[in-house]
């Protein structure tokens, strides 16, 4: 990261992420001199040769991949703090750390100003002493002693002096008396009404934590998106102490609920995103132009349409801001082209042609934070598109490797900086991108018959990403995101094949994929042990799933079928 690049994130109030990590590195000092952590936990390091390190400039990222423990690893890359709690019963000081919400703090706030008091504490303390507990200062005092001076002679005694009698003070004149007045009453004035005091909320008592996951938000073509950030299951953590919420979830069984026909023209809803705070979700059909088409959640009804114009065709991808308000939709053109639309008022704003090559966006990602977009290409190879969201403009184009061909899906980890585009590829390939400086550090090859991963979901804060195939049957990759590598796979029954869709609750600890059969299939997968737990047939005519949405929080999710004209089915979590 330049120094440009620095001043600029902190310019739009946006803090880099290797200063989040430094920080968590420097908070452990602080966490292991208030006993709110084991000192072994971060072995080979110990505090005093920690502080040295940092005052040497030795890189935060050297020093946290070296720790031995991978739940703290975890926890100073990725803010991660489930593992940490995992392994806390082996560690009181951990374990009451995490009672107290210290180790919240440190992980999850670590420039909160009580951490940085107590940082600088740490560091004038570990200054002073040294890791024998010695005091510097002190070792100075005793090795060059400064010279006693002498004693002075003491003088004679004063004799006292005789005291003097007080002068009586003078008598003050008399004050005469004051009348009475009686007090003026004051005027009587109409009291408000006022509403009933409410009966107090009694504080729920604090219980374990349990897992937690950060989202991906806006994930774009075949790829699906998690609830909100830190969610842990039916509880949150709170600085300070651990709070309790209850799940906003209805309690409903895994079933198909509703389904929406859509108008005539309005044909196979390929790319899709969702606001869930607005309530509403956003489907892109295969048409020239095409066309979005805005659903009601609440009610589960078709709102509105927008068509596109010109040559705006087929968009096949999509992400979305729905803080800043706006959606991007790419398309399968040549060149491909984005389309900007504002959401408070569903309308067109602005269209980015990209340059000639850059063709056919099928998959998308969103950095809402650091303000950019990023498109993938159905090229070979394939190419990324970076977007700044803030002026909308082409900051840059990343070129893959020989053979990392048709970009079909993407998920990304922005607290983590990186993004991964899965190739439609015979096996599929997995290629990281660091987005700090946005280059391809990595690829992942799949085993032989995991081919064309078109559907992706992440868990960042657990720490992978599951890809799934279009092969018959389908099957689900697991991939490791700390060391990038491939853990694992779940092969799902004969049928439950070309999963083209996938959504990710990762509070609840589930994923559902699509296939894009006759009729269309659910099919919902435990993340702890990539385990098939269920599978959903939809109603004859509902067919071929090729995008999803979820709104975890409701405990609903949405899947859109490749139909003409399509549909979009609605299903309890």
């Amino acid at each position: 990261m330049t120094q440009n690049e620095v001043i600029d994130l902190l310019r739009a109030d946006i803090m880099p992420r290797p200063f989040i990590r430094r920080m968590r590195v420097i908070n452990l000092m602080s966490a292991s001199i208030l006993q709110k952590l084991e000192q072994d936990l971060f072995d080979p390091w110990t505090i005093f040769k920690l502080s040295a390190s940092l005052a040497d400039q030795v890189s935060q990222d050297y020093i946290i991949t070296s720790i031995k423990n991978e739940a703290l690893q975890g926890a100073l890359w990725y803010g991660d703090i489930r593992p940490l709690w995992n392994i806390s019963a082996g560690y009181p000081m951990l374990r009451q750390g995490f009672y107290t919400g210290w180790i919240q703090r440190f992980f999850w706030a670590p420039f909160d100003p009580l951490c940085i008091l107590l940082a600088m504490r740490a560091k004038a303390l570990l200054d002073l002493i040294d890791e024998y507990g010695h005091s510097y200062n002190l070792a100075r005092m005793l090795l060059f002693p400064r010279p006693i001076p002498p004693i002075p002679p003491v003088p004679p005694p004063v004799p006292p002096v005789p005291p003097v009698p007080p002068t009586p003070p003078p008598t003050p004149p008399p004050i005469p008396p004051v009348p009475w007045v009686p007090p003026t009453p004051p005027p009587v004035l109409p009291v408000p009404w006022v509403p009933p005091t409410p009966p107090p909320v009694l504080p729920i008592p604090p219980v374990p934590p349990t897992p937690y996951s950060e989202p991906t938000s806006g994930l774009g073509g075949k790829t699906g998106a998690g609830a909100s950030p830190y969610g842990i299951g039916p509880q949150i953590f709170k600085l300070g102490r651990v709070n309790v919420v209850q799940p906003s979830a209805p309690a409903a069984e895994f079933g198909r609920v509703d389904a929406i026909k859509l108008n005539t023209g309005e044909d196979n809803p390929l790319p899709a995103v969702i606001d869930t705070a607005a309530g509403y979700a956003y489907f892109g059909t295969w048409n020239y132009p095409g066309i979005i088409v805005k659903i009601q959640l609440s009610d589960f009804t078709r709102d509105d349409a927008l068509e596109f114009i010109g040559d705006e065709d087929y968009p096949h991808s999509a992400v979305i801001d729905p803080a800043g308000g706006y959606a991007y939709f790419g398309t399968a053109t040549s060149p491909g082209m984005i389309i900007k639309v504002r959401l408070s008022d569903f309308a067109r704003v602005d269209v980015i042609t990209l340059e000639d090559g850059e063709d056919e966006l099928y998959s998308a990602v969103i950095d809402v934070d650091a303000g950019f977009a990023y498109f993938g290409t159905v090229t070979g190879p394939g190419i990324v598109v970076k977007i700044r969201l803030s002026d909308f403009t082409r900051v840059d184009a990343l070129e893959l490797g020989v053979g990392e061909d048709d970009l079909f899906s993407a998920v990304i980890d922005p607290a983590a900086g990186f993004a991964y585009f899965a190739t439609d590829t015979v096996p599929g390939q997995i290629v990281k991108i660091k987005l700090e400086d946005f280059t391809r550090v990595d690829a992942l090859e799949l085993d032989s018959g995991e081919d064309y991963p078109d559907s992706a979901v992440i868990d960042p804060a657990g720490g992978y990403a599951y890809f799934g195939t279009v092969t018959g049957p389908g099957k689900i990759v697991k991939v490791k995101l700390l060391d990038f590598t491939r853990v694992g796979a779940l092969t799902l029954e004969d049928g439950e094949e070309d999963l083209y869709a996938a959504v990710i609750d990762v509070d609840a600890g589930f994923a559902y994929f699509g296939t894009e059969t006759s009729p269309g299939i659910v099919v919902k997968v435990k993340l702890s042990d990539l385990t098939r737990v269920d599978a959903l047939e939809l109603n004859t005519g509902e067919n071929y799933i090729v995008s999803a949405v979820i709104d975890a929080g409701s405990g609903y999710a949405y899947f859109g079928m490749e139909t003409i004209p399509g549909r979009i089915v609605k299903i309890s979590l």
